[in-house]
């Protein structure tokens, strides 16, 4: 995918229970893979989530700019995690792009849902903690046919690329099977 057809689009955080910021990290990338609602819009193939520990260039100001200290990963019991989770709180609020992940990859979509949330957190026989990501946009190519004939994903409707996993057979004339590169779905593939 050509490195110039994505840009970035927002933080944020993932709220799952670890055992240390390493499992902590680890389970939010898993988490963040499995989030299906990262982008939405007519011109985006997809979106994905970098760490904030493991982005290695300055992020641009007004990405930042109405966000506590970004860290690594923090317990949401410290005053630093708090903070990120309120943050994160108020910002689901009238948002149309979830901010908030949960460990299965859910997004946490309104006041309702971080109340719950909450509450689960507070009860847990487990630490909590809050590990804050970039989501990444791609954008669709300029040429509509760029990667030939676009694809509709059969279960989260992405128009993208789709990887081939099965060759066309003289005994399977449907066109082999394709998978999804956003979602992994597969599907049979065209004739």
């Amino acid at each position: 995918m050509d490195p110039e057809a994505w840009s970035y689009d927002r933080i944020v955080v993932a709220t799952l229970p670890a055992e240390g910021a390493g499992d902590a990290k680890a389970s939010a990338v898993t988490a963040f893979e499995r989030g299906r609602s990262l982008v939405s819009g007519p011109d985006n193939t997809h979106g994905e989530v970098t760490l904030y520990a493991a982005v290695e260039s300055p992020l641009p100001d007004e990405l930042t700019e109405e966000w506590p200290e970004l860290s690594g990963a923090v317990p949401v019991t410290s005053s630093a995690g708090q903070s990120l989770f309120e943050t994160a709180a108020a910002r689901c609020e009238g948002s149309t792009d979830p901010v908030i992940y949960c460990e299965d990859g859910a997004p946490v979509a309104d006041g309702d849902e971080v109340e719950t949330l909450a509450v689960v957190i507070e009860d847990a026989d487990v630490s909590y903690w809050v590990v804050p990501g970039i989501v990444k946009r791609y954008q669709l190519p300029d040429e509509p046919d760029a990667f030939g004939d676009p694809l509709y994903c059969a279960d989260c409707g992405a128009v993208t690329e789709h990887d081939r996993v099965e060759e066309d057979r003289a005994d399977r004339p449907e066109g082999g099977v394709l998978t999804c590169r956003v979602c992994g779905t597969q599907r049979r593939g065209p004739d």
